[in-house]
């Protein structure tokens, strides 16, 4: 089952460090677009409906539909807590597992029966199985661009939403 941990970046200000709810992703995000709201969506109602402020304010509960018709999954958010979605997200995907951190299931660099393979540094690589990255920008190096020397994980570009 997918996990789905989103960032909006909607108002001035923000962070761009990771919520602590989505911390075992291993990304930042840009300087230039830092998050305001994260919500944390999952088939499991007890930690797959919440959004939390980047000013630590949360969780919030919001509503989580599927439509498997057309592979949907909709979410709904009261815009007394979002007054405004235009602006960039950050959509990043993981496998859910309800006893790894943050309920996202780590990715190793060889499967398990509790563990995705295929990642070259389970430390400091992003453990996501897809993002949206943005247009002409390469997912594939955006999500390489962690430095363990450094100790820096990936940094991601958002993209722009407008309605």
């Amino acid at each position: 089952h997918p996990i789905l941990f989103l960032y909006l970046d909607v108002a001035s200000g923000g962070r761009t460090d990771t919520h602590d709810e989505g911390k075992a992703a291993q990304v930042a995000f840009d300087a230039s677009h830092p998050w305001d709201y994260f919500l944390k969506i999952a088939g499991w109602p007890a930690y797959g409906r919440h959004l939390w402020t980047a000013a630590g304010e949360g969780p919030f509960l919001v509503e989580v539909a599927s439509d498997p018709k057309r592979s949907w999954i909709i979410v709904t958010i009261p815009k007394g807590l979002v007054p405004e979605l235009r602006g960039w997200h950050y959509v990043l995907v993981g496998s859910q597992d309800g006893y790894g951190p943050n309920h996202l299931r780590p990715i190793g660099a060889t499967p398990g029966e509790w563990t995705g393979g295929g990642c070259p540094d389970p430390a400091w690589a992003p453990q996501v199985y897809d993002y949206l990255a943005p247009a002409g920008i390469s997912q594939e190096a955006l999500l390489a661009g962690y430095d363990r020397g450094a100790q820096r994980y990936a940094q991601l570009g958002p993209v722009p939403v407008d309605f």
